[in-house]
């Protein structure tokens, strides 16, 4: 990757973590962004869209240096194991390990936040099933199936 191409990248991604970051947050906080609207404070509220924005700029900028970390693990893992498909195999499992720390340590069931935990549950298995179908597309378009397990484990950890 060339310099000009990274800062292609660099800005894209920002961009693109902006405004969807401010979108969507427009969509789901609603009941915030809408008093500023019903009370006539129109500056007030483009200074949240505007701190929503720059939100997603900051979320862009985490998620590009995770991917970046992640290509310098990647070569270290690769390296240690001497074996492309047994480090696949120990992405695979790191992925493991992780999702059940996850839900059975973090999203522990109680009574009183059961909703809350069945969502938090409910976006890690949507995290989940996007990673895995973005790495068999990603795995198909490049050729190069022995990547799929890489493409899993990035997009898991490292996707904004």
């Amino acid at each position: 990757m060339t310099i000009r191409n990274w800062i292609k990248f660099f800005f894209n991604a920002l961009i693109i973590g902006g405004l969807v970051t401010a979108i969507i947050g427009l969509i789901v906080r609603w009941e915030f962004f809408s008093q500023y609207l019903s009370n006539g404070e129109y500056l007030e509220f483009l200074g949240a869209f505007i701190w929503m924005i720059f939100l997603g700029f900051t979320m862009s900028v985490v998620a590009q240096m995770g991917f970046f970390a992640y290509l310098t693990v990647h070569q270290f893992g690769v390296n240690l194991f001497k074996s492309l498909t047994l480090w696949n195999w120990v992405q695979l499992l790191i992925i493991a390990v992780v999702l059940f720390d996850l839900i059975f340590f973090r999203f522990q069931l109680t009574e009183g936040n059961t909703g809350r935990t069945l969502l938090y549950i409910t976006l890690l298995v949507s995290l989940l099933a996007v990673s895995i179908v973005t790495a068999y597309f990603k795995a198909k378009w490049t050729k190069k199936a022995h990547s799929y397990f890489s493409i899993v484990f990035h997009d898991c950890y490292y996707d904004p």
